[in-house]
């Protein structure tokens, strides 16, 4: 029995593969020339972020504090020699 179609996507999961790479290529390249200030720059334009990039034990340890009393503990979190942080055991 041969399967009949009703309709049929005009694209597959690699149609616009190759603008896509470059799109990402030119912002890692923009990153790696602009720092920090370039990478803030696309978290507030891509997800509106206006926070800090870099985040201190203290509100860290602030933001542990204030999560309810089930999940303290449940998502152990450790900075690692060069303060990034990382899932891990504690």
């Amino acid at each position: 029995m041969s399967v009949e179609y009703l309709k049929k996507a005009s694209h597959t999961s690699a149609s616009g593969e190759s603008d896509t790479r470059d799109t990402v290529a030119a912002m890692l390249a923009e990153i790696e020339a602009g720092g920090e200030a370039a990478a803030l720059d696309y978290a507030r334009r891509l997800d509106r972020w206006e926070g800090e990039a870099v985040v201190s034990r203290e509100a860290i340890a602030a933001a542990a504090e204030r999560l309810p009393q089930q999940h303290q503990g449940r998502y152990p979190l450790r900075l690692s020699a060069g303060t990034a942080l990382r899932r891990g055991p504690a």
